[in-house]
């Protein structure tokens, strides 16, 4: 692995975060990543990264508009913000959440498992070069082709007080439509679990989704940077940091419905519904069966639809909702 920017230089910097990748076609072939850096004196040190999944697209085109923003307030920076928009291109480039190279999905492969991979190399420079010098990490998600979200900013349930209040306040800060407090189903391998053990503060998000870029999610994102930015007194409070977003946690498994049986869903509630405990929220039908009822999907709980399949066509264990409960 190589790359050929000077993080102790004041000014803008762009490169390439080059992963050895010998194939069939190419020796000594490398995949190449582009990486920004801006720094300007001491301060905070930021790292913004998109991309990790391949089919989630919101994020990296908000990143490259923060790069063009950033480029034109360089002595108004104070510390330093480091942006990768795709760390995983094998997989944007053929819109797909795992990697097309390895098979491997890049958000559990942290801080560096399994480096003989593809993938695991670029978690090890991520995690080695990138997220031990920095003081704020902002890790940006969408529902990428099989889920569609509410624009919502993301943190984690935090048994340290000042890491959860300060992790709380960027959330704020931010202001996203949604902001919500989740407990993962699995949390293993995450750049999240990785950099909160860190105790770095840790901001990550879920933006629309969909297998598209939506216009809403991705100025939602944008803002929501320069916000970040401001906030953390990188750049100058300039940025309207009024709160307008609603509040909601997700505490665990039964705010998630998932398909018991292949075949078509049909969800009978959109994004931004209220549902009730027990209420018939989905079919799944079975066309391949004589059945004529289709399987009900109820939710467990009382909450807001906050994130919806987005594909009809559904295999066992495909999560078809997952519900929020306002705090």
């Amino acid at each position: 692995m190589s790359c050929d920017i000077d993080f102790q230089k004041n000014g803008f910097q762009t490169a390439y975060l080059n992963i050895a990748c010998p194939r069939n076609t190419s020796a000594w072939g490398v995949i190449p990543i582009p990486i920004y850096f801006f720094k300007n004196g001491d301060g905070p040190k930021i790292l913004m990264t998109a991309g990790a999944h391949g089919d989630e697209l919101e994020g990296p085109v908000a990143l490259k508009r923060i790069v063009n923003f950033l480029k034109n307030k360089t002595d108004d920076i104070k510390g330093q913000v480091c942006i990768v928009p795709a760390m995983n291109i094998p997989a944007l480039n053929t819109n797909t959440r795992l990697s097309p190279l390895d098979g491997r999905d890049l958000n559990r492969s942290f801080p560096g498992m399994n480096i003989e991979t593809v993938t695991g190399r670029i978690t090890e420079f991520v995690s080695q070069q990138l997220v031990e010098p920095a003081d704020i990490v902002v890790d940006l998600h969408s529902g990428g082709n099989s889920l569609d979200f509410v624009p919502c900013a993301i943190m984690h349930k935090l048994s340290d007080k000042d890491m959860y209040n300060k992790t709380k306040n960027a959330l704020e800060a931010f202001n996203a439509p949604y902001t919500l407090e989740l407990e993962e189903i699995d949390a293993d391998g995450m750049l999240d679990t990785y950099v909160e053990k860190k105790n770095k503060i840790f901001v990550t998000t879920e933006l629309r989704g969909g297998g598209r870029v939506s216009p809403e999610a991705t100025n939602i994102a944008e803002t929501g940077l320069k916000r970040l930015l401001s906030h953390f007194e990188v750049l100058p409070q300039i940025f309207d940091q009024s709160i307008q977003s609603k509040v909601y946690e997700v505490p665990g498994s039964d705010n998630f419905i998932h398909s018991p049986q292949p075949g078509i869903f049909e969800p009978l509630k959109s994004l931004s519904e209220n549902v009730r405990a027990g209420e018939v929220i989905g079919y799944v039908h079975n066309f391949n069966s004589n059945q004529d009822t289709p399987l009900e999907c109820k939710s467990k709980v009382d909450g807001e639809v906050l994130a919806i399949r987005a594909k009809a066509l559904s295999e066992p264990g495909d999560c078809l909702f997952m519900i929020g409960q306002a705090q």
